[in-house]
């Protein structure tokens, strides 16, 4: 599925210590060039051009082993969107003679949809003391990870993000979700939207319209993304960091009670982010820039 998991600590410039589930690595270096030693024994080295998105990854040493994952479970069923088409068409084998309508109000509804629904609010104080389900799905296994999690045991953030993982019904929208901390009171989550795919047909639409569009889709999975996270574990902040087409376009930080005001039944995307602290370059007539992450 793409989701990775990272707890990272800094003890000199250059030089990281990071904590997986399953294994514990050293990491020499910055951008451009690094190298990290894993506790399985494999080393890893990385060459880079910052800015460019080319790199090359070379591996040596260690074992893969073969791990059973914990079984996913679904925390809610996703609500569908109302949309008569897909928001992605397969091509046909010979080329259309001219390019698919599209229907504007129904894409901007779509694009709407995948941040105006998202998981149901895990209470794990009321779970820790309640003796019996109040009616929670998946109630018993949170119970017993509850007391850990109110501890800001970040070993059992990562089982639960691993187990539950939140951002299943998202794979359609976006990939390469990493999710890293030091700091159970915040979370920081990366991951790559999937433009080139699902708003492919809306290209042949005037420039302006398009970039719209594409600004209240990034930012959209930017903010169902957070909705997720913080409503499975108790963090104050989340720093969703974005990019497309190996730049980075998009880094926002959003934090719990100023997030809870916000309807989001209504809301337009773009306008959400802007009350928060936020990198995002972005012209109407040109689309996104790079950026650089707010964490960097």
């Amino acid at each position: 599925m793409g989701l990775r998991f990272r707890k990272s600590i800094k003890i000199l410039p250059g030089v990281r210590i990071n904590y997986g589930l399953h294994s514990t690595s050293l990491s020499i270096g910055g951008k451009g060039f690094r190298t990290t030693y894993s506790s399985t024994g494999r080393v890893t080295r990385s060459v880079g051009i910052p800015g460019t998105g080319l790199s090359y990854v070379t591996s040596s040493g260690g074992s893969r082993s073969n791990r059973n994952s914990s079984p996913r479970i679904n925390t809610y069923q996703p609500v569908p969107m109302p949309m008569s088409t897909p928001l992605t068409q397969r091509a046909d084998t010979a080329p259309p003679i001219a390019a698919p309508a599209v229907d504007i109000d129904e894409l901007r509804e779509a694009i709407q949809n995948i941040f105006r629904y998202a998981d149901a609010t895990v209470n794990w104080r009321r779970i820790l003391i309640s003796d019996t389900n109040p009616g929670v799905e998946n109630w018993d296994y949170f119970k017993s990870k509850a007391e850990d999690v109110l501890n800001g045991d970040l070993d059992t953030y990562f089982q639960i993000i691993s187990d539950i993982n939140p951002v299943d019904d998202l794979m359609q929208y976006g990939s390469e979700f990493e999710c890293g901390t030091d700091n159970p009171r915040m979370m920081t989550v990366a991951f790559t939207v999937n433009s080139d795919s699902v708003l492919r047909d809306a290209t042949t639409l005037p420039r302006r319209v398009y970039y719209d569009l594409l600004q209240d889709y990034v930012c959209g999975c930017a903010i169902r993304v957070a909705r997720d996270m913080l409503a499975l574990l108790p963090l104050r902040r989340v720093i969703i960091n974005t990019s497309d087409n190996n730049r980075p376009i998009l880094s926002v930080e959003f934090d719990r009670k100023s997030f809870e005001q916000i309807d989001f039944s209504t809301g337009d995307a773009s306008d959400i982010v802007e009350l928060f602290s936020h990198r995002m370059n972005f012209d109407p007539d040109t689309g996104f820039s790079q950026i650089r992450y707010l964490d960097e």
